[in-house]
């Protein structure tokens, strides 16, 4: 066989291995997102998909800890805590966890997180985004993202952004909503 030959074989075997490189990576920006259902899922789960969400946010968390940093959990039902509770989405190496609501929750749950009467929810370097841009219609099953009459706390670096609000007197909207004694308390 001749040099030229073995020389266009390498080259072809090269972009074969490249190509297959690339695929992966684009495989893995496909599935660059975690389906949380702390009501439904399921930690043996691998959360690439709302049928295939993770119940846990540890394990969402672990999940999105091995992608980029420009990645999201998509909650695609209500949260509900009913006791005292610590998000912290700090992720060594990488950017701040981020969380999305997933169109209406998905399950018919109009809020995003549910904190009951006499806990605590303390939230810590995340992000929560309410999903609202003007692509996307305003649904009437979709209100604040986070209410309840336990205390909630915003620590250092957490954001809530983007979330919907119906009209300027909609009581239901707004990032928090609270009633029957719920208190916020900002951290900076």
């Amino acid at each position: 066989v001749s040099n030229l030959v073995r020389n266009k074989m390498k080259t072809v075997r090269k972009l074969k291995w490249m190509l297959v490189l690339m695929l992966l990576g684009w495989a893995n920006l496909a599935n660059a997102r975690v389906y949380w259902k702390p009501q439904t899922g399921n930690d043996s789960n691998d959360g690439s998909t709302g049928n295939k969400a993770v119940k846990t946010w540890a394990r969402a968390l672990a999940l999105l800890s091995t992608q980029a940093d420009d990645q999201w959990i998509y909650l695609a039902e209500e949260l509900t805590v009913s006791s005292t509770t610590t998000m912290d989405g700090a992720i060594s190496g990488h950017a701040n966890a981020r969380i999305k609501r997933n169109n209406g929750n998905g399950s018919g749950g109009v809020y995003m997180i549910r904190v009951n009467s006499g806990v605590t929810l303390t939230l810590k370097n995340i992000l929560i985004d309410g999903k609202r841009d003007s692509s996307t219609p305003y649904a009437d099953d979709v209100r604040s993202m986070i209410v309840g009459s336990g205390n909630i706390v915003l620590d250092n670096g957490t954001i809530l952004r983007d979330n919907w609000v119906k009209t300027e007197d909609d009581p239901y909207g707004g990032a928090v909503r609270l009633w029957d004694g719920g208190s916020l308390t900002m951290n900076a």
